[in-house]
Order: C-alpha cells, then structure tokens, then sequence
C-alpha cells in the first residue's frame, strides 16, 4: 500500500510540478543526491552550486605515446583567476614562448595532459583575453602531476 502510495504521489508530482521537479524527487526517493549539484553559500553571500569533484582532469591521458625514459606527464588545469572558471583555447608550450598552430591547447574543460622530460621545465600559457605567463614546474621521471594555474584577463 505505502509502494502505492509512492508512485501515485511521482505521478501527481509529475502533473502538477513538472518533469525537472519529478526526477529530482525521484532521486531523492531512491538515496541518489551524491551526483547532484548542492546549494552552498559563498563568501559574500553569493550562492553557488558545489558538485562532486572529479578525480583526474579531463584530458585524455589515453591519447598520449607512453612514457620514454626520463620523461613525466603533466596535467594542467587553467583557471580564471576572477571566476574561478576553466579557460578553454589556452596555448601551453614548453620551453618556448613560441605559440603556434601546431601547439597544443586546453580543452573546454580548461586542462591538458603532455608527456614532459623530468625535472624542471618552464610552460608558457597564452590566450588572447589573458595575461600571457610562464609557470615553472618540477616533475620527476616516470610519475604523473597535476597543476593548476589561474590566469588574469587583460585589459
């Protein structure tokens, strides 16, 4: 009766609220909040949404050649430093200031994964609404490190 009950109320939801509003009860019904976005305070007072971190950065590790002796992966997440938001197009080369066609760039997501030689080398990041900059960062051979710099608008 109570299993009834339940369904006839997701259904009178479903009509009266709408679908957004259904599923969401739905989820809470079965335990499922874990995946959805929670409201939060921010400072200042803003309200914000806080979602369940993810593990290791979009890019696609898969893609890139294995290691070669000596050499590290470096994953880099580029965020503005205002919002806090991911900067998609960012041009990162190592060692060279120089930016070109072939350079490869962040994702959507604002990150990238290279294979880099061990040690310390120097990433120059360059977008046309940024501040061009270079980050020096220290890896060591065969492990992996995950970065993230946040970069200024210009103007």
């Amino acid at each position: 009766m109570l299993v009834l009950k339940i369904a006839l109320g997701i259904i009178l939801a479903f009509v009266i609220i709408g679908a957004a509003q259904c599923v969401f009860a739905v989820a809470l019904l079965r335990g499922i909040t874990s995946s959805i976005a929670a409201p939060t305070m921010r400072s200042g007072g803003a309200i914000g949404l806080v979602t369940p971190a993810r593990t290791s950065p979009r890019a696609s590790p898969s893609t890139l050649p294995p290691l070669a002796e000596g050499d590290a992966r470096l994953s880099i997440i580029v965020l503005d430093v205002s919002t806090g938001r991911s900067v998609a197009g960012v041009c990162i080369a190592v060692a060279s200031p120089k930016c070109e066609a072939a350079t490869p760039r962040t994702d959507a997501n604002g990150r990238l994964t290279l294979n880099v030689p061990a040690g310390s080398v120097t990433i120059y990041l360059s977008h046309p609404d940024y501040v061009t900059q270079q980050h020096q960062q220290t890896t060591r051979a065969g492990a992996s490190t995950v970065v993230t710099i946040s970069m200024r608008r210009s103007g």
